[in-house]
């Protein structure tokens, strides 16, 4: 037996190694395949390859969002500086593109604001080895403290899914036995007009021995509810074994739906209808349920 991960956490982690201090902070929300979105202090970027590959070994699917932020005291004063000579040529730019507009009021460094990612310069700054290590101990960290979160939305999520399961074949088995009996009711009230009509000279014994082969498959659902039986099976199978399997259990659960509406069509009685009504029901909430599954 598997655990079931849920699609969602969040996860925080820190690492320290003599002066040097990491801090990760991981999100992960639905997605149906796995796209993960970093952002990074300027001394770690080159951890960023790293990064997603240690993602994928925790990760199958889902919409990552990883921050990663260097805390280190020496590293963190010295890493930017301000484009003296490019902030000036701009302000410039601007105070003559004010005059030029006619424009009201004084150009200031308020109006430098906007390109302030532009402005800046990144200074020579020695990056020890030991920082790679450091932020991935504090990314391990972080993963960590976010399966431990998707493990236990993902108990909670897998109880769910089985109650519902529990309750839509309690419905199936009376379904089947409201098919079974009315299947062998209309038979009965059909021998019963043959008869009727058998006085009638223009009967056709072939045409109407064809006529009840042809309702009796029409009325007949023990196929659609064997499959139906043995998607329930699977689908308890799939949840047992574990993540992943949110992809699998929302096709089963719409093969389940398609097999429902099938039977419905062909069985065509009314005590079955509000049975279908509530299997319906929970096969949508098993549906919302599967896509937080990862």
């Amino acid at each position: 037996m598997g655990d079931v991960l849920s699609m969602t956490g969040f996860g925080r982690g820190e690492a320290f190694a003599e002066d040097l201090h990491v801090a990760a902070e991981i999100k992960a929300v639905n997605n149906r395949y796995l796209e993960i979105s970093t952002k990074f202090s300027p001394t770690l970027t080159d951890f960023e390859l790293r990064s997603k590959e240690i993602i994928r070994g925790y990760i199958e699917r889902g919409r990552i969002f990883l921050s990663m932020m260097d805390l280190s005291p020496q590293l963190k004063m010295e890493t930017i500086k301000l484009n003296e000579d490019l902030a000036g040529a701009l302000i410039q730019h601007l105070r003559n593109l004010s005059a030029h507009l006619n424009l009201p009021g004084e150009i200031g460094l308020k109006d430098l604001l906007p390109f302030a990612e532009q402005l800046q310069q990144n200074g020579f700054v020695h990056i020890p080895p030991e920082l790679l290590d450091t932020a991935e101990s504090a990314l391990q960290n972080a993963l960590k403290n976010l399966s431990n979160m998707r493990r236990a939305e993902g108990k909670a999520l897998k109880t769910d899914l089985l109650q519902r399961l529990d309750k839509f074949e309690e419905d199936l088995a009376a379904s089947q036995n409201l098919a079974q009996g009315n299947t062998a009711q209309r038979m009965n009230k059909l021998r019963e007009r043959i008869k009727t009509l058998s006085g009638m000279q223009d009967l056709d014994p072939y045409r109407l021995e064809m006529e009840v082969v042809f309702l009796a498959d029409k009325l007949d659902i023990a196929e659609e509810m064997v499959r139906l039986q043995s998607h329930c099976q699977q689908f308890r199978k799939m949840i047992e074994t574990g993540s992943p399997c949110g992809r699998r259990l929302a096709f089963l659960i719409q093969e389940m739906n398609r097999e429902l509406n099938t039977s419905s069509a062909k069985a065509d009685l009314h005590e079955m209808s509000h049975l279908v009504v509530e299997m319906k029901e929970e096969l949508e909430r098993m549906r919302e349920q599967a896509q937080n599954v990862e």
